[in-house]
């Protein structure tokens, strides 16, 4: 689903009724600002646009990729620490300096890991490489400054979209795919014409937000600065609750407090209403939830959002309500569900 096509609907649950009281609409500012952009054949910025890393740029871009060997990014720091201990010369604390590397100094090759000993380095880059997906197109709204990324990944065909939305100042959201293709066929909705293609991998996913987050400057991490990409949606290409193992790995990673280190209270997932899988998403605890709604009531649901033939409005409805209640202990944006609702013309 197209996320600049939703108006939401803010509702907050309150402690003794959930559910119950008024429904607030919220409603934000745009400011236009053009982004920086990968390289010279998209959109310009002048010539103070800082520079690109090469491995970002379209022009420079490798045309040969590293397939035969293991992307480190979207592997769980578990799992890091079972792949590179059968290194020779690996430390305890070697794994979470190269952790660190990934996602605090944002390094896009293993040789920039620089107090990493060489013999290391040299045992890593046989058998593991750094890669966020390649950039295949670049374009950014001249009317609200909205930037269209498609992003491709081994695969020929293997291409989702992923957009950053600004919001109020310099700061926006980047909201990301989850899927390649989509097998729930709501009728509004382009990726629905698509086939279910396959479940972006862990590393697919986070590499969505590698990408920009490179562009815009914030990595590497700097104390108290403020991030460009400070907010992350899952409305993108694909139900994320379908591909929840890895859409859960992707979140530990990015909210890992020695890596990206996003508040969760940053994070949402939209979900077109896969009723069970809410209790899962609720077990990370501080996630904000948003439902893919588009009607009040079954009979037009379960025409434009086929899904709701198997959890109807009322299993929805209430599994969002033992959501809102388990989000009581965590943060307060956590507790708000926000409803999505395109516009449909008759």
């Amino acid at each position: 689903m197209d996320p600049l096509l939703c108006r939401k609907l803010l509702l907050r649950a309150p402690r003794r009724n959930l559910f119950r009281g008024l429904v607030s609409v919220r409603t934000a500012a745009t400011v236009v600002q053009r982004p920086r952009t990968f390289g010279p054949t998209s959109h310009r910025n002048g010539p103070k646009a800082m520079p690109i890393n090469p491995l970002l740029d379209l022009d420079t871009a490798p045309s040969i990729r590293d397939w035969d060997k293991k992307n480190l990014i979207g592997l769980s720091m578990q799992k890091l620490q079972e792949e590179l201990g059968a290194i020779p010369g690996i430390k305890s604390y070697t794994v979470l300096q190269i952790w660190r590397f990934l996602y605090q100094r944002g390094v896009s090759a293993i040789d920039d890991m620089h107090n990493i000993p060489k013999d290391v380095k040299e045992a890593l880059k046989e058998k593991y490489t750094i890669d966020y997906g390649r950039v295949v197109s670049d374009h950014v709204s001249p009317i609200d400054g909205t930037r269209k990324l498609l992003v491709g990944f081994q695969d020929p065909k293997a291409m989702v979209e992923s957009v950053f939305i600004p919001m109020n100042g310099p700061r926006g959201t980047q909201c990301i795919s989850s899927q390649i293709g989509c097998s729930l066929a709501c009728t509004f909705c382009h990726t629905g014409t698509q086939k279910l293609m396959r479940n972006l991998t862990a590393g697919e996913i986070v590499g969505q937000y590698m990408i920009p987050a490179k562009d815009y400057g914030d990595l590497p991490l700097a104390k108290n600065d403020q991030r460009t990409v400070n907010n992350i949606v899952f409305m993108g290409q694909g139900e994320p609750l379908y591909n929840w193992r890895n859409v859960k790995q992707a979140i530990e990673i990015l909210t890992d407090n020695d890596g990206v280190g996003l508040p969760k209270s940053r994070i949402t997932v939209s979900t077109s209403g896969i009723a069970p899988g809410l209790a899962k998403l609720a077990e990370l605890g501080g996630i904000s939830l948003a439902i893919s709604l588009h009607a009040t009531n079954n009979c037009l649901r379960d025409e434009i959002v086929p899904i709701n033939r198997i959890f109807p409005l009322e299993i929805l409805m209430k599994a969002c309500e033992d959501y809102a209640r388990a989000m009581l202990s965590c943060n307060r944006d956590s507790q708000r569900i926000t409803f999505e609702y395109v516009m449909l013309k008759d």
